[in-house]
């Protein structure tokens, strides 16, 4: 597979059917030990904005039909595509064969076909790949068809739940060196797709219930979160808008400390504020009460 995407990658550079810049990531180590990354890739300002007001997002599909020019492979009820705007080589998205919107939760099949593609591509690769899921517009979402993004993680770049101490391999935790709300959950070796759609539903359960302490989601009933995951574990962040104060855009990457910046003034902005930024478009950081989550006035598909 890891083969496929490389020289599908190859071609589609060749034939600008992509865009794509190499770029250099920066890794800093904060104060608190939490590592972040900084990107800058200009070519961001060459992607299409999409419309991101609450309650709606990019109403026309990409992947219905996929472009044969970035198809990877097909399979059973999927397609692994290539991302037509890349920061990193080889970004690549799982994505439904059918229209299924992108706020509904990950079902059984969705997640032993991610976790698949990823110990796949990490193993062929011999590099560390990780999966994000953008859930609703407040997310960073942008087109509303169920997709699931991988990428490498920078040889160097250990995000914070592969550092945080004192984790719990039976329950939900968090690290109090993050100043936002999240919620994480182990996964261990040779999961199935069973034990995953288990602990993302615990997850799940703890974004819905924060969630809906805030008039935002009272009023629209909708649960906007990120979602990343690696072959150890789970992350969920919920959110409450896709942009910063000063107008950052902020999808799952950031969530793990991965920053993207499209030009040298926002790149100084997130310099300034890192991890904070993340607190912004989301929850102040709150510790974990143990409680059965509450699903009221939620629909589960």
């Amino acid at each position: 597979m890891y083969k496929k995407v490389d020289q599908k990658f190859d071609a589609a550079l060749t034939s600008a059917e992509i865009q794509f810049e190499p770029v250099n990531p920066e890794v800093h180590s904060l104060e608190n030990g939490v590592d972040v990354v900084y990107t800058l890739a200009p070519q961001l300002e060459k992607k299409p904005s999409s419309n991101t007001e609450a309650g709606t997002t990019t109403k026309q599909s990409p992947w219905l039909p996929p472009d044969e020019s970035l198809l990877v492979e097909t399979l059973d009820d999927y397609s692994v595509v290539l991302n037509k705007y890349p920061v990193v080589r080889n970004h690549c998205l799982l994505v439904s064969k059918e229209h299924i919107p992108q706020a509904l939760p990950l079902g059984e099949e969705d997640w032993a076909t991610a976790i698949e593609l990823l110990r796949t591509l990490n193993k062929e690769s011999k590099t560390r790949h990780v999966g994000f899921f953008n859930s609703g517009v407040e997310s960073g979402a942008s087109v509303d068809h169920k997709h699931i993004q991988f990428v490498t993680i920078p040889e160097d770049f250990k995000p914070f739940p592969d550092t945080v101490k004192d984790t719990n391999d039976d329950e939900v935790y968090a690290d109090n060196r993050v100043p936002f709300a999240h919620f994480i959950r182990n996964v261990p070796r040779n999961a199935d797709a069973d034990d995953l759609i288990f602990r993302y539903s615990q997850i799940l359960g703890e974004l819905l219930t924060r969630s809906f302490k805030t008039e935002f989601n009272k009023k629209t009933n909708d649960v906007h979160y990120n979602l990343v995951f690696t072959e150890e574990w789970i992350l969920g962040v919920p959110r409450t808008k896709a942009k910063t104060d000063d107008g950052i855009s902020i999808n799952a990457l950031g969530t793990i400390g991965m920053f993207l910046a499209k030009n040298e003034s926002d790149l100084a902005i997130i310099k300034e504020k890192n991890l904070d930024l993340v607190k912004e478009v989301g929850y102040p950081f709150e510790k974990i009460e143990k409680h059965a989550p509450d699903f009221s006035g939620y629909t589960l598909y």
